[in-house]
């Protein structure tokens, strides 16, 4: 029995050692999605039992024995070790028989892995500049904060996202004090695959997926693995579209609570999607931190007498855009001869992408915000933008007005809607980075590089038609015109213009705001008859050709600070046009035929100090006019002639939804009470002419009403009052105190006003 006792242990911490590594193999095993067959399983809990039965037998052996010498007879004792023994002999066959048996178990069980590493370091260049270095330190205390789950790093492209959270990686991958357990990088294409993704997350995690299995089967390993993770960071970088994280199978709020989500997007609304609790925007560059890098980029060769100048120049045409700035340092880098950093520059200006690098490396990437608008309408309206010159401040008025009128947003709505739909699209345009909001009130603007783009795509992207040449007149129109149908020569310092354009048959679009130009030739505009937009404010015209009334697929005319236009034809023949802005011109009476403009829904008189004559029946014939701006202008509508317009046509409008006009009189408002309360807004100035006076922005549900030297207690204001949401009274007269004001029965009635001003 001693000899038994003796190998019962021995063989009893053979078993233990082999349990033990089959338990770590299983670990192991389980890590990459493999589960042990049942009679491993099987086995661990014989292993299992076994030891418990052996530990009780031998204490019990060791206190029975004991108590045994001392009561019993020498027959007894040898009754009781034969016994004993016999036990003892049968667990140690039993514990023989399971160390034999574990040598027929798979391979891979008793396979040795290497361990996961908690974080993988990757390959990026430092951070340049104090905000970048400020983002970092602001992602890396989310990363700790036990509230924030999901944080979007998000900017225009080639602005520094990656960089951003790559270094984030390697800040948690040299510190000791990290206390995530595994982070996984994911780089997601731009079409979004949900099996690529889990697919890069399980080689990360060393789990064998098959190659024929479902999605879901794959997130359903996953999600195992994942959960056994404590604390788990997962970064997606460029995401496009809204990632399921269900499907794929990452766990999520109260299944997995320290499970951290982070991406990297071009687009806003993809945060939005996601539902992120944080969102940092990367900024572009300053100038300093932009030059530093494109010197670094670039080299010692900046520093050259000659180049240097050309250097900063060549580095501001890229706008401050780390992507643009590497790329072209990169790509001039050694180049010592002053011609090759002359053409670099003039290159650039021309938004050409003179190196294939440029190109595949600037171009390429930030064409795929463009890539990513999810209709063809919606790409020609961000095209459209690039119609505009560099650092320009684009109206966002303007821009809607001509994207309806060329097609791009339905025009059988009402001018509201249609605006309000523009506004969502520039929405749209704004959060993937395609556009920013500009430097005035109620502008957009488009990032030089990123319209450096939009003129290589227009390029590429031939059958929408946009052209914005800089570098050629209309004198010289090549023969590649013939397929534009959108062009611009805005700002071109354009003064004659051709006397007819043949080859542009095809033009719906046409732009020439801006230019110094005097004169139109009789002929210019027969052969464009498919033109639907024609753009002349700005110029120095004194007036419009006959051949503009051909122009009948015409919806908008905009002469908007021309000058010196003091005459305009009939314009009854254009019974397409749905907007004429004739804002700031010298105009003293209005086109004949105004009355045809069955269509017309927009006019826009404001400023028009000059204006004496509106033929009668012109302003009442506009039955489709929804918006009539006359803020400022001269025209007396208080004291008509007999055979001029009368404030009594304006209320036959039935559609007219926003008024701005100025009257002399409250006299004729005294009926207008009603008609008033229907319109959705309008400013009335009633009082002297003061074509000086400011103008206040008006918000879209405001009614504003501005006295200006008006008896307070003139019993005529009532109808007027009674529909403000705002008032302003400037030097207004009839009392010495609001009291006697308040009294007048009218006052009673300011149930809407919400502002008010006294001067």
């Amino acid at each position: 029995m001693e000899h038994n006792i003796k190998s019962l242990g021995e063989e009893m911490a053979n078993l233990a050692s082999e349990k033990t590594a089959i338990e770590d193999a299983i670990t192991f095993s389980k890590q990459e999605g493999k589960y042990p067959p049942p009679r491993v399983t099987e086995w661990l809990k014989q292993a299992q039992k076994i030891q418990y039965d052996v530990t009780t037998l031998l204490d019990e052996n060791a206190d029975e024995r004991a108590d045994c010498e001392s009561k019993c007879t020498l027959d007894c004792n040898l009754c009781y070790c034969y016994e004993r023994s016999r036990i003892v002999a049968k667990k140690l066959d039993k514990v023989k028989q399971l160390l034999s048996s574990s040598c027929n178990f798979p391979d891979y069980v008793f396979a040795t892995r290497s361990p996961i590493k908690a974080v993988e370091k990757m390959v990026v260049p430092s951070l340049v500049g104090q905000k970048a270095a400020s983002d970092l330190s602001r992602l890396l205390e989310l990363m700790n904060d036990d509230v924030t789950k999901r944080t979007a790093v998000w900017g225009m492209g080639g602005v520094g996202k990656t960089s951003l959270v790559k270094n984030l990686n390697n800040e948690l991958f040299s510190s000791v004090a990290h206390s995530f357990d595994l982070v996984i990088w994911v780089q997601v294409s731009r079409d979004l695959d949900l099996q690529a993704i889990q697919q890069q997350i399980a080689e990360r995690l060393k789990l064998e997926l098959c190659a024929g299995e479902s999605t879901r089967s794959r997130a359903r390993k996953l999600l195992q693995r994942l959960m056994m993770t404590r604390k788990l960071l997962l970064i997606f970088d460029d995401v496009w579209d809204k990632i399921d994280l269900d499907t794929v199978g990452i766990p999520q709020g109260g299944d997995h609570p320290c499970c951290k989500i982070l991406f990297t997007t071009q687009s806003f609304s993809v945060c939005r999607e996601m539902g992120t609790d944080q969102c940092i925007k990367v900024d572009l560059l300053s100038q300093e931190d932009a030059w530093s890098l494109f010197a670094t980029s670039a080299g010692n060769v900046v520093e050259i007498e000659g180049i240097k100048s050309l250097a900063r120049e060549v580095a501001r045409e890229c706008c401050f855009l780390p992507l643009a700035i590497k790329t072209l340092g990169k790509s001039m880098s050694g180049k010592s001869e002053v011609e090759l950093w002359k053409n670099a520059l003039c290159q650039m200006q021309r938004s050409s992408p003179f190196y294939k690098s440029i190109e595949n490396e600037i171009f390429l990437p930030l064409s795929m915000g463009y890539n990513s608008l999810h209709c063809n309408k919606l790409k020609q309206c961000f095209l459209f933008c690039s119609l505009y010159p560099e650092n320009c401040s684009i109206s966002v008025t303007e821009l809607i007005q001509c994207w309806t009128a060329d097609g791009l947003i339905c025009e059988n709505q009402t001018l509201e809607e249609s605006f309000n739909h523009g506004v969502a699209l520039i929405d749209i345009l704004k959060e993937s980075c395609l556009l920013a909001l500009g430097e005035v009130t109620g502008t957009v603007k488009m990032h030089d590089v990123v319209r450096d783009v939009a003129i290589w795509l227009s390029q590429r992207e031939e059958e929408f038609g946009f052209s914005s040449e800089s570098e050629v007149s209309l004198h010289e129109i090549p023969k590649k015109f013939q397929k534009y149908r959108r062009v611009s020569f805005l700002k071109k310092t354009m003064k004659k213009l051709p006397s007819r354009l043949l080859e542009c048959s095809k033009l719906t679009v046409l732009l020439l705001q801006g230019n110094p130009l005097k004169d139109i030739p009789n002929e210019f505009f027969l052969e464009l008859r498919e033109l639907k937009v024609l753009n002349l404010s700005g110029t120095q015209i004194t007036s419009l050709p006959a051949s503009l009334l051909q122009l009948e697929e015409l919806r908008a005319l905009l002469l908007r600070d021309c000058r010196s236009l003091e005459r305009l034809p009939p314009l009854g023949a254009l019974c397409n046009l749905r907007v004429l802005d004739l804002s700031s011109s010298p105009i003293k009476e209005l086109p004949k035929g105004m009355g045809n403009l069955r269509n017309l829904s927009d006019l826009n008189l404001s400023r028009t100090h000059h204006l004496e004559t509106i033929e009668a029946g012109a302003i009442s014939g506009l039955t489709g006019l929804e918006n009539l701006d006359m803020s400022f202008s001269a025209y007396d509508w208080d004291c008509a002639a007999e055979q001029s317009a009368a404030y009594g046509e304006l209320l036959t409008l039935e559609r007219l939804s926003v008024l701005n006009i100025r009257l002399d009189r409250v006299d004729c408002l005294v009926s207008s009470s009603a008609w008033l309360k229907k319109l959705r807004s309008f400013s009335i100035q009633v009082g002297p002419r003061r074509c000086d006076a400011k103008q206040h922005p008006i918000p879209c549900d405001e009614k504003r009403v501005t006295l200006r030297g008006v008896d307070l207690l003139d019993g005529e204001l009532e109808g007027l009052l009674s529909n403000a949401s705002a008032l302003d009274m400037v030097a207004c007269g009839g009392t010495r105190g609001l009291s006697e004001v308040a009294s007048q029965r009218q006052w009673y009635e300011l149930a809407s006003l919400k502002a008010l001003s006294i001067e």
